[in-house]
């Protein structure tokens, strides 16, 4: 999964970019942990609909991941439900 993640984001490898994830809740916990993966430490992560942030409906995160070759600023929004759907933007 980290890979297919990281692929995405590097088709866009400039500074400051938003990438938007929509996916049903079965996919969830492996992205979760592999976007994770991708950010430098110090990143902010953004989650609601759950106590436990890896259980979240709707998530994001915003930070560098040079460990990715991705410079500047990276955001990533991810909605999740049990069908997939469209992502509300912003």
């Amino acid at each position: 999964m980290t890979g297919v993640v990281g692929l995405g984001l590097a088709s866009q490898a400039h500074a400051n970019n938003t990438n938007y994830i929509v996916g049903s809740t079965a996919f969830r916990s492996a992205t979760y942990n592999a976007i994770r993966a991708l950010y430098n430490p110090g990143f902010i992560e953004v989650t609601y609909g759950n106590a436990t942030a890896a259980k979240g409906n709707q998530m994001m995160w915003i930070g560098t991941a040079t460990n990715s070759g991705i410079s500047g600023t990276t955001v990533i929004k991810a909605v999740w439900s049990g069908l997939g759907g469209r992502h509300p933007r912003d």
